[in-house]
């Protein structure tokens, strides 16, 4: 046993050598309270948490612009969610809201659902997080940041167990082909 990983599991594109899968891909949307201001172009496109149930016939936000004079909370500096804000709305929002040492995405949640500032999540996250109770509105984006991808990278040096070849071929099966990196 030399201590290598067989597989691992994350959401961001890795750079080491590997064979990597794409397991899951789950749009983001941005959640904000009801009692920010927002314009009516984007009112336009906002939906209710029922409507997370049925994304495929909820208009998506073309412009991001129309996000600039909102104000966001961020998430912690370097973590995946981080880099989508700042690719998605980055160029295109008020200043941020800076939340010191918060690692806790559940935190941000709850700052957003007190009106605090806009969020950008995944969808799943806000299904779960959030009731109809929630005075918030969600907006879905069409803008090829506003995807969460989570992979599965297999060690390409390693010969693996019968297991794990087997669970690697069925998330294969699943999930497409490998690539490798």
């Amino acid at each position: 046993m030399r201590n290598q990983i067989d597989f691992y599991i994350c959401d961001d594109p890795p750079n080491i050598k590997c064979k990597t899968l794409l397991l899951l891909q789950e749009p983001l949307l941005i959640a904000i309270h009801k009692q920010i201001k927002i314009p009516q172009a984007l009112r336009q496109c906002a939906v209710s948490h029922a409507g997370l149930f049925d994304q495929e016939h909820a208009p998506r936000v073309l412009d991001i612009s129309l996000f600039q004079d909102i104000p966001f909370i961020d998430y912690y500096t370097g973590t995946v969610m981080y880099k989508k804000t700042q690719a998605i709305v980055g160029n295109h929002r008020a200043a941020p809201i800076r939340i010191i040492n918060a690692k806790n995405a559940l935190f941000h949640f709850r700052l957003a659902s007190r009106g605090v500032g806009a969020l950008i999540m995944r969808v799943s996250a806000a299904k779960e997080v959030f009731t109809r109770e929630d005075d918030l509105s969600y907006f879905l984006l069409d803008h090829e940041a506003a995807k969460h991808k989570i992979y599965l990278c297999s060690n390409t040096e390693r010969k693996h167990s019968p297991i794990m070849q087997d669970f690697l071929s069925v998330c294969q099966s699943i999930c497409g082909e490998y690539t490798s990196t």
